[in-house]
């Protein structure tokens, strides 16, 4: 994802890190031995890479979930151990802490900016019906089949409380696709699933064959 100035400006992640002293990358030896004029002689070449705290920019001005000020600054170690405990791969339900929860979907995503190919996403149902669903304006180019088959790792917050009738079936077709496409989707259903307009007999009966999390209050 490419940054405007606007977006780089939104917080102060980047500015504040004492790793990278606000320049948002760091310098490493990278693992490819260049030759030099001595034969018997190699160096190792010294690359840029992005600093944790520009990863965990990028992540917070790509969702208002992961706010700075709402969500804490990931590490280096917090972010691996998140992506191996939880594999983007995998069909998971999440119950329990939803501030723990965001910390966890924050560490993957985190990680996963390590790879510029994998294609993250969160939302609830209702912006997925609004940003996927419905007619879009002029110049937007997102249909259900980009959500269904072309990110990586969907992630659903099944929070929405406002009434709307095609949202439970919307939602449905979007899990039951993904399924069938072989895609890693993440479900947070709260302990009221059932006063949300997600919320449906048939999504329920779909998500029994998943693994379920639950997070500690």
């Amino acid at each position: 994802m490419q940054l405007t100035p606007s977006d780089m400006n939104r917080n102060n992640t980047v500015a504040k890190c004492k790793i990278c002293n606000g320049v948002g990358t760091v310098l490493e030896d990278g693992k490819t031995l260049i030759p030099t004029k001595d034969p018997n002689r190699k160096v190792l070449f010294t690359q840029a890479r992005l600093c944790i705290c520009r990863r965990n920019e990028l992540v917070e001005n790509s969702s208002s979930y992961f706010n700075p000020t709402t969500t804490p600054t990931i590490t280096t170690e917090l972010a691996e151990k998140a992506f191996n405990n939880y594999k983007y791969t995998t069909n998971l339900v999440f119950t329990g802490n939803e501030k723990l929860f965001f910390t966890i979907c924050k560490s993957v995503f985190v990680h996963a900016r390590l790879n510029s190919s994998l294609m993250f996403h969160i939302a609830n149902g209702l912006e997925l019906l609004q940003n996927y669903y419905v007619e879009q304006s002029d110049g937007a180019d997102r249909t259900l089949d980009d959500l269904i088959n072309k990110k990586h790792l969907l992630v659903i917050l099944c929070v929405t409380e406002v009434s709307n009738k095609a949202l439970s079936k919307t939602v449905l077709q979007i899990v039951k696709g993904r399924e069938r496409a072989g895609r890693g989707t993440w479900v947070y259903t709260p302990d009221n699933f059932s006063s949300k307009t997600e919320y449906s007999q048939e999504l329920m009966d779909a998500l029994t064959s998943w693994n379920h999390v639950n997070l500690s209050k």
